[in-house]
């Protein structure tokens, strides 16, 4: 959109190809199975946040996350909402977070196998990335492609891979209270939420399967 819209480049060809994925690999396996896997309970709300160090990037806005589910706890009184677990990817534990926020936080550690990260994926009702900077992560990707939904700040890559209360929702760029809005927005329609992420899999076979992706390599280097 920049280049598009810059002097020097917009009377230019642009084409974007995203990252393609293998949605034969990535798909939606059983709540129920996935959260045997990792111990997870199995009739609570989970949320699903990742990244390499966890909570310790400031990039990656772990910091606000924890925010918008303080604000979550203390504005809402409703049941279901109050029945949520955070876990986080890419960090082994924090006893400080544990002691000091009034939810559950469950630490899961590195994964370094796709296929514990896939199931990991499915554990999940919702996904949020609160980054503050990022370019097309994966890992909304291959949320998209397990059929969850993804929360994120209206900023960066996460712009090109959620559809707007379709897959996702994105709220106010760094404001705390927008992503709890957001997050409680989806949590308190479990039809709604089921609705986005059979979506959310559609999008990502409609936009990002190997065989979209390499055609459109191939059209470039045709018209070249």
């Amino acid at each position: 959109k920049c280049a598009r819209e810059s002097a020097l480049m917009r009377d230019f060809s642009i084409k974007v190809i995203p990252y393609p994925i293998d949605l034969d690999f990535w798909k939606p396996i059983s709540k129920s199975e996935s959260r045997k896997i990792f111990n997870l309970p199995d009739s609570s709300i989970i949320i699903l946040f990742g990244a390499i160090g966890g909570t310790s990037d400031k990039r990656k806005g772990a910091d606000l996350l924890l925010k918008a589910f303080d604000i979550l706890i203390q504005e809402y009184s409703n049941k279901n909402l109050i029945n949520i677990n955070l876990v986080v990817f890419g960090q082994d534990s924090s006893t400080q977070l544990n002691t000091k926020y009034k939810f559950p936080i469950h630490f899961v550690g590195k994964i370094d196998k796709d296929e514990m990260l896939r199931y990991l994926y499915s554990t999940a009702d919702l996904f949020v990335i609160p980054s503050r900077q990022d370019n097309l992560p994966q890992t909304a990707i291959e949320s998209h492609a397990c059929g969850i939904p993804v929360v994120g700040f209206q900023t960066g890559g996460l712009v090109d891979i959620i559809e707007e209360n379709v897959t996702g929702l994105l709220a106010k760029p760094f404001e705390a209270k927008s992503l709890a809005k957001s997050i409680k927005y989806l949590l308190k329609d479990k039809n709604r939420l089921q609705k986005m992420g059979i979506e959310a899999r559609k999008r990502a076979e409609r936009l990002w399967s190997e065989d979209i992706i390499y055609r459109k390599y191939l059209d470039i280097y045709k018209n070249i």
